[in-house]
């Protein structure tokens, strides 16, 4: 198994960049106050928003691999040229199935810190309510 294919950058490196700086740009609104009041209503310090945000922009580039599905056999196109005419077929090729992964910075993260909210809070049951309400109108 290639393990290279779980790191994942979901944008072009040029944009990646961009968001680092603007994540350092946070760094300016926090003295601010701005997401510094966010955080503290929440009960997370400043250091540990900077923190989860930090680790949110750097965790989106890692999936862990959970299983793989449907290992086999899988159609592929295939372009074939004849008398200068170009033909897309299909053609049956090795699959080495589809990997259900999970990314850190987009699920791993924002799960612990919603259990962490929830239960300092102690808003289990309207946070399962909400989730029914969210998932019956999905």
């Amino acid at each position: 198994m290639n393990f290279t294919q779980f790191w994942y950058l979901p944008l072009s490196v040029h944009s990646f960049f961009i968001l680092v700086v603007l994540f350092f740009l946070v760094f300016v609104l926090l003295p601010l106050r701005l997401i510094k009041y966010a955080y503290e209503q929440l009960g997370v310090s400043p250091a540990g928003a900077v923190l989860l945000l930090f680790a949110s922009l750097i965790g989106s580039y890692v999936n862990i691999p959970l299983a793989v599905i449907s290992q086999g056999t899988a159609m592929t196109n295939q372009a074939a040229g004849l008398f200068g005419m170009h033909y897309q077929g299909a053609s049956a090729t090795d699959w080495g199935g589809t990997v259900l992964a999970i990314n850190v910075g987009g699920a791993v993260i924002p799960v612990i810190l919603s259990a962490y909210l929830l239960t300092r809070w102690q808003l289990w049951l309207k946070g399962l309510l909400a989730t029914v309400v969210v998932a019956a109108i999905c």
